[in-house]
């Protein structure tokens, strides 16, 4: 089992006797430190609270709602960089965002809750389509509506509080173990970057890569989307790549630092294959802000933030990233 605990403070004492010369022994010992003049140990403002997972509102804008058979678009954030969505059915969802070259197909949950989504194809129209599956790989389209957003760049520091949510790529609640997790490493941390070294180490070293994840109960090889269950890599300690971005991201998120996770394929000495890996708001030594690589599963991160990209230490197989096919 994975599981983060904090250092714990040794008090080296010799007990001598019963538990009242124990308790002699600490009454002195607590004098001493007073005498001596000790100041108490800094303490680090709070985290930021936990986001829910629509940014900035806790309801979407009628007005700008479009409804159709099976669901609900809400398209009155494109300004801030992301829509809202949620359908209620028994059938897989699709959300479809589409520009003029090109198009991304979201997991929509089933739930009839809304989910924010973050629009990561650039600054231009758009049309999003909710379908749901007939048969096979056909699908109806139930709903679609068009929208232009000037904040569709992933880039955009107008927009970060996508990044900053959870979603249904990156999942959590106040109460789950993720955010105790990461208010553990925030208390233990100084600033942004020490909370991403930390945050980024912890993935690694507590996180073992199991394979047997992709395959399903009859042994086929799982397709469609694979969707973090934290819970269980906390518990089991076990996970694929997607398993390491997201938990890495939602650790950032929870800490108030903008995290994307990026799916897309990298080059390896084995071939090509798909991947998923981190990319996390940070300054340079400069104090410049921009994105940074992280990528838990394989051990890479900025050895310098002078540099967009480490290699250092990085293992022999892993040599180039591709572009980026989603980001959430």
């Amino acid at each position: 089992m994975a599981t983060y605990k904090p250092k714990k403070q040794k008090h080296p004492l010799r007990v001598f006797g019963a538990a009242v010369a124990v308790c002699a022994l600490l009454a002195a010992a607590g004098v001493w430190v007073f005498a001596r003049g000790a100041k108490p140990a800094a303490v680090r403002t709070p985290p930021p609270p936990v986001q829910p997972n629509v940014p900035n509102k806790t309801a979407p804008t009628a007005s700008f709602a479009r409804k159709g058979d099976g669901g609900a678009i809400d398209t009155s954030n494109a300004a801030d960089g992301y829509i809202l969505a949620r359908c209620k059915t028994q059938r897989e969802a699709r959300l479809v965002l589409e520009t003029d070259d090109e198009r991304r197909n979201e997991y929509l949950p089933p739930d009839g809750e809304w989910h924010a989504y973050p629009l990561t194809l650039g600054n231009c129209e758009y049309s999003a389509r909710i379908c749901l599956n007939k048969n096979g790989d056909w699908y109806d389209i139930v709903l679609e509506t068009a929208f232009y957003s000037a904040a569709g760049d992933p880039a955009a520091e107008s927009s970060m509080d996508r990044f900053l949510v959870p979603n249904h790529f990156v999942p959590y609640t106040e109460s789950d173990a993720v955010v105790e997790l990461a208010h553990e490493i925030y208390a233990q941390t100084e600033t942004e970057t020490d909370v991403a070294d930390e945050a980024f180490q912890w993935v690694n070293r507590n996180i073992r890569y199991d394979d047997s994840l992709t395959f399903d109960e009859t042994g086929a090889r799982l397709t469609g989307f694979y969707l973090p269950d934290f819970d269980r890599v906390l518990e089991d300690g076990t996970g694929i790549c997607s398993d390491y971005a997201s938990l890495f991201a939602a650790i950032l998120r929870v800490d108030g630092i903008p995290c994307q996770v990026v799916y897309g394929d990298v080059e390896t000495s084995g071939g090509v294959r798909p991947h998923a890996w981190a990319v996390a708001w940070l300054p340079d030594e400069a104090g410049t802000y921009r994105w940074w690589r992280f990528d838990p599963q394989y051990g890479l991160r900025p050895a310098s933030y002078h540099e967009t990209c480490a290699v250092s230490g990085a293992p022999a197989e892993t040599s180039r990233y591709g572009e980026a096919e989603q980001i959430h």
